[in-house]
């Protein structure tokens, strides 16, 4: 006759060999999962507006030296630039990209924050080109300048088109002011030599000699033995690129 208290013990031992064959599986899937690399690259991707997903099986725990890891989440930090949050909820973009910001305007890594925020496209220039100290701040530290062209607000964080209408009434264009705040003034008129912008020294608008943007064009295929000793091969731009660390770009 079948002894139901040995039954018992049997269903119990069994129950605990299962849970821990489980318990193993599980910690081996995930193991694995957590090293996977999570590599994006596709350029197209990288600038599309909707960033990736976050996905808490690969997490970054080491990066290039100098340079920040990716947020938890986040794909592998690339060509020394970190993957970070934005949005609500947050989604994953390349930081030292265009993304989720609009016009001329590209991510930051936010300071003390795993966010991003969208900073002036001339600040990142000026960064990369190890050319900090030409950005303006003013005293109260509130503003950011870079020239007439671009002004950011830290405590809005938003980066201004400056000598546009902005966020000021019809007929108004926003600027730096002669104290190096952000003020709206009545719109610079178009005379016959062409735009006027305003200049802050003299508290009058003057006339625009505006030059061209910064050339481009392809120099034909690029390899990485191609790349100088100063340089590295960018595995988005497929191009030669300085060794510049995504570190940089810092806004407080």
């Amino acid at each position: 006759m079948w002894n139901y208290k040995n039954s018992d013990k049997i269903n119990i031992l069994l129950v605990i060999i299962s849970t821990v064959a489980s318990s193993c599986l599980a910690s081996s899937y995930y193991r694995t999962q957590t090293i996977q690399e999570r590599i994006v690259s596709d350029l197209e991707i990288i600038e599309s507006p909707n960033g990736v997903p976050l996905d808490f099986n690969y997490n970054e725990t080491s990066s290039e030296s100098g340079t920040f890891p990716s947020v938890p989440g986040c794909p592998k930090s690339i060509d020394g630039y970190p993957w970070v949050y934005f949005g609500n909820p947050p989604r994953c973009y390349l930081s030292g990209y265009p993304g989720p910001c609009p016009g001329y305007r590209y991510l930051f890594i936010e300071n003390g924050s795993p966010y991003g925020i969208c900073g002036c496209g001339c600040f990142k220039y000026y960064m990369e080109e190890g050319l900090s100290d030409l950005i303006e701040t003013s005293p109260n530290g509130q503003y950011k300048f870079c020239g007439r062209t671009q002004g950011y607000d830290s405590h809005k964080k938003i980066c201004y088109t400056l000598s546009e209408r902005g966020p000021c009434a019809p007929g108004q264009w926003f600027v730096r002011s002669k104290s190096d705040s952000l003020t709206c003034i009545a719109e610079c008129p178009i005379v016959d030599g062409g735009w006027q912008v305003y200049n802050p020294e003299t508290d009058q608008c003057e006339q625009s000699f505006g030059g061209g943007g910064a050339g481009g064009g392809s120099a034909g295929y690029i390899t990485p033995n191609d790349c100088l000793a100063k340089e590295r091969y960018s595995s988005i731009l497929k191009k030669c690129v300085p060794k510049r660390a995504g570190n940089t770009l810092v806004l407080g």
